[in-house]
């Protein structure tokens, strides 16, 4: 198996991986809302009251976060999955095809980064102070998260493709 195929296999499932959390995020609206609306409001800190004028309790403020949050997910898994097709479709037939879909798979780890890295881990993680919430807690994942992403950014562009 070559290395253009590769790219395009990994490019396609972290395709198919964000497809479903915005798939998940929809389908179990109510739910991931709850884990929304605990992060946002603090609900269980255990430095609360001292940090709770971080806080947002606006009622629009959980369905804006998360409709977004839906929207990002949905935009990467369509940058992904584009750029994915692409890849496969060209591979070794046409490298300047090939390396413009490698641009939108890029952008696509870029966005993922943004999301586990600077949503979840630094302002989720560390602004609303997720980390200490025994019930919504989700930075070991983030942290996972960000970890392939960057392992996966780097092989896409530090491997050479074969000529």
């Amino acid at each position: 198996m070559n290395i253009q195929t590769i790219k395009s296999i990994f490019a396609a499932a972290f395709a198919l991986y964000f497809t479903l959390i915005a798939f998940n995020n929809i389908s179990d609206y109510a739910s991931n809302l709850a884990f929304v609306k605990g992060v946002l409001t603090m609900e269980d800190v255990f430095s609360n009251p001292a940090n709770q004028w971080r806080a947002i309790h606006w009622p629009w403020a959980v369905p804006v976060f998360y409709g977004l949050i839906i929207i990002w997910e949905s935009a990467i898994a369509i940058i992904l999955g584009s750029g994915a097709y692409t890849m496969f479709r060209t591979g070794n037939r046409n490298p300047k095809k090939f390396n413009q879909a490698k641009e939108l798979v890029s952008m696509g780890y870029i966005m993922s980064f943004i999301q586990w890295f600077v949503f979840f881990v630094a302002f989720a993680g560390e602004w609303f102070l997720m980390w200490q919430s025994s019930t919504w807690n989700a930075q070991s994942t983030a942290f996972s998260l960000t970890m392939i992403t960057l392992g996966l950014l780097l092989f896409h562009h530090l491997v050479p493709e074969e000529v």
